[in-house]
């Protein structure tokens, strides 16, 4: 089995079903959407393709308080400890407008939220407003201002499936987690593809660090010394992946059912 450039990336299953993606963020502890969190049963990781799926049991779930309207978090704690697999690791680097992100999902790849992907896929996309600061797209910025970012537009964004999915920054091992997925931007047109809003992961980090952890935990979110910050190259993922359209659909949360 490939697993491609992104192991630490996590399909949720609801049951049987699959509806939601999430990150590794250490070795017993899945980060993804508040919104994701109701009804989840299982994570599975390192592979490419649905059809290679190996589901790990989550025995713990914490959601951020009022998610709602504060920061659309929760996180997983796992049955065992994942071995193989690395952690990803969280900036707390406030990025630039403009700077260069990659969309991990396994969300829907089309602008009407319709065609559901049995791979994982990836797109690179353009942050726009990196303290969701502006008015119009739909940011919490009373209650969560300067803790959310807006990345995405042109058909390359994240849609159904791809909620609580990372953003990251960089290629390979050294890539950090830089944004969390959550929800559209405002607009009138289609779910898909105009672009997302992202809890920013400096505000994660901090509201992980107040969960109990085990001993293991204790140096998950501390960033290694940092490469460039918003550089990303245009490296394929690998055989079994495909560059794709991910894209936050517009207002809508995004569980795939």
């Amino acid at each position: 089995m490939d697993a491609g450039e992104w192991p630490d990336v996590a399909l949720i299953w609801f049951g049987e079903d699959p509806g939601c993606t999430g990150t590794l963020v250490a070795p017993d502890l899945v980060l993804t959407a508040g919104h994701c969190a109701r009804g989840a049963t299982h994570i599975s990781l390192d592979h490419t393709s649905i059809r290679d799926a190996k589901r790990r049991r989550i025995v713990e779930t914490h959601t951020h308080e009022r998610w709602g309207r504060t920061l659309d978090l929760a996180a997983f704690r796992l049955a065992e400890p994942v071995e193989g697999v690395r952690p990803r690791r969280l900036s707390r680097r406030e990025l630039a407008d403009d700077s260069t992100v990659t969309i991990v999902g396994w969300g829907a790849t089309d602008r009407q939220a319709r065609d559901e992907s049995r791979l994982l896929r990836e797109g690179d996309a353009t942050v726009w407003d990196h303290d969701c600061s502006e008015r119009g797209w739909g940011c919490n910025r009373r209650e969560a201002g300067g803790k959310e970012l807006v990345a995405g537009a042109d058909d390359i964004d994240s849609c159904d499936g791809d909620s609580g999915g990372p953003l990251y920054v960089g290629r390979g091992d050294r890539a950090l987690l830089v944004g969390i997925t959550s929800r559209g931007v405002n607009g009138m047109g289609p779910p898909c593809g105009d672009g997302g809003i992202y809890v920013r992961a400096d505000a994660a980090a901090d509201w992980l660090e107040s969960l109990p952890t085990r001993d293991d935990d204790a140096e998950t979110w501390e960033e290694p010394p940092p490469g460039p910050v918003g550089a990303c190259s245009s490296a394929p993922l690998g055989v079994a992946l495909v560059p794709s359209l991910l894209a936050l659909g517009a207002t809508a949360r995004r569980r795939r059912f």
